[in-house]
């Protein structure tokens, strides 16, 4: 279940509100099962996504479906730490050679994007971000009650 791919965006910053596709990944290296992968969209009158986190192979996908709420709390956390203004961001560390990575792709209802990506550079932000993520989904997933 795929909710778009990725293309890189022209720098101006995007209103967050409301969302109707969120994608993310995060890779810390090349190493197997090293990397996590959020989606969360619109499709066919409901929300649903997919979760894989660090540690699980790609076969382990988490599907679920979340209600409006759920996309809701992610919008202000995303208002909170500013990734309105992460749009167009895409740098790389060129003297890094197996460092980290993301990706970040959030549509509006009203067809505007937030596109941003890094390796081994990150925008303003970016950890706190990673970790409210980490922690909605884990929540969706039921990940917490795992362990």
């Amino acid at each position: 279940m795929m909710c778009g791919m990725l293309l890189f965006g022209c720098g101006r910053a995007v209103g967050i509100s409301p969302l109707d596709t969120v994608e993310f990944s995060y890779s810390r290296g090349a190493a197997s099962n090293d990397r996590e992968r959020f989606t969360l969209c619109w499709n066919g009158g409901r929300f649903v996504g997919t979760a894989v986190f660090f540690g699980e192979p790609d076969e382990d996908i988490h599907e679920f479906e979340a209600d409006e709420a759920d996309m809701r709390e992610i919008e202000e956390l995303f208002r909170r730490y500013g990734v309105g203004r992460w749009n167009g961001f895409s740098k790389n560390n060129r003297y890094v050679l197996d460092g980290s990575s993301f990706s970040l792709k959030a549509v509006t209802g009203g067809a505007e994007t937030i596109e941003a990506r890094g390796y081994a550079r990150y925008p303003k932000n970016f950890r706190e971000v990673r970790e409210g993520l980490e922690e909605i989904f884990g929540r969706l997933c039921g990940a917490d009650d795992e362990g």
